[in-house]
């Protein structure tokens, strides 16, 4: 059996009433079961301020997390609100490590080495996998990170979780993962959980999408998340050929989806274009290997509330559930400008009366995919909105 308790505070510059109002919400004396582990999100303030070394130094389990740009748990939400789910448990085991700064070039072989930590210390094979994924300049893309944690532990384990953001115009300048009470800019974090664990993923992005072309570009030539031709011409002379201005499509100028086929069975999911090199090659937020299909689409903030309330609804009436743990992309949260906060507010009312929630807003979110045969593939993702439930 597997339980979540919930707590969360705004408290930023008196670290002890924040960890006062944190641990009398948990009463942990009367409801921590034998195994815990702590999934905290928080924005950079909290790092800063010393709330969070503070915190992870007081509570008896271990603490993984991430820097985001708004949170809600408790039928609370704020962006400058500290949330904390505590996964405890008398038969299911949890184990977390943090991996060295990662660079694009050593990438396999460091997540390899974040994943055996991880695994040996539990007592059999992991049943699921958290991950939280560092967004910078210097790490490679959530993509290939994904997919060296799913190649590490065999293909076998589905792998759920978030890249950090924080509250900043470009999402990155201070985020980072955050591990047993350090901060983390450039490194990856692993929660591994052993035992009767059967978690249920959920994801809403793609039926909320409107194609703004309806031409469908081959991949004919890339490398890794670099996209040198589409349909055998260059990258920017294509999207100059169906008429849409390439300045107009990068990031941030307008949050854009670019809409992937991958051929595996699955359905597309959304891809960002960060910037175009001097070649003309397309630099995305994730790999585009050869022979996938990309068009570009649009998501309006009406599509991005849609998404949230079928989503929630769907979650709410959900039977068996420990708690939940969602994520919503952090340009999802930008599309709704003036409404940035009504995704959370309003969105997450149906939850307040179901299963315990821990919601935040993701730099890149990571959640299984069901193919045509029903197996889960491992990826991830952008402009989407995820969830696990427990």
């Amino acid at each position: 059996m597997l339980k979540m308790l919930t707590a969360c505070t705004r408290e930023i510059d008196f670290v002890d009433k924040a960890l006062s109002e944190v641990i009398k919400q948990l009463n942990l004396e009367r409801d921590l079961l034998k195994h815990a582990v702590g999934i905290l999100t928080c924005s950079p303030d909290f790092v800063e301020s010393g709330v969070i070394h503070a915190l992870c130094g007081r509570l008896p389990f271990n603490v993984v997390g991430y820097t985001t740009l708004s949170s809600a748990a408790c039928c609370e939400y704020d962006t400058e609100l500290l949330t904390l789910a505590v996964l405890t448990s008398d038969d299911v085991t949890f184990s977390a490590a943090i991996s060295e700064p990662l660079f694009p070039s050593q990438i396999g072989t460091q997540i390899s080495a974040l994943y055996r930590r991880a695994a040996e210390a539990l007592p059999g094979k992991a049943a699921l996998a958290l991950t939280y994924l560092p967004l910078s300049a210097t790490s490679a893309d959530a993509s290939l990170m994904v997919r060296e944690l799913d190649k590490a532990s065999g293909g076998e384990i589905p792998i759920f979780g978030s890249a950090a953001c924080d509250n900043s115009p470009t999402f990155v300048d201070k985020c980072g993962v955050i591990y047993g009470g350090a901060f983390y800019p450039d490194s990856a974090s692993l929660l591994l959980m052993h035992g009767d664990v059967k978690p249920r993923f959920f994801l809403g992005s793609v039926d909320r999408f409107e194609e703004m072309r309806k031409q469908h570009g081959v991949v004919t030539q890339s490398e890794g998340n670099i996209v040198k031709k589409i349909n055998d011409m260059l990258f920017l002379d294509y999207f100059t050929s169906i008429g849409l201005p390439i300045s107009d499509l990068i990031y941030p100028a307008l949050p854009v989806p670019f809409m992937v086929n991958y051929h595996d069975g699955t359905k597309s999911v959304a891809r960002v274009l960060h910037t175009v090199t001097p070649e003309g090659w397309g630099v995305f937020t994730a790999e585009l290997p050869v022979g996938t299909t990309i068009a570009v689409h649009r998501l309006d903030g009406s599509g991005v509330l849609a998404t949230a309330e079928g989503m929630v609804r769907t979650l709410a009436r959900l039977k068996g559930v420990s708690g939940l743990l969602i994520h919503s992309c952090a340009l999802r949260y930008m599309l709704l400008g003036l409404r940035a906060g009504e995704e959370a507010q309003m969105g997450l009312k149906p939850l307040h009366d179901s299963a315990p929630y821990q919601f935040s807003y993701s730099g890149g979110e990571i959640c299984p995919l069901v193919n045509e045969e029903g197996a889960l593939l491992n990826r991830s993702h952008n402009f989407s909105f995820i969830a696990c439930a427990l």
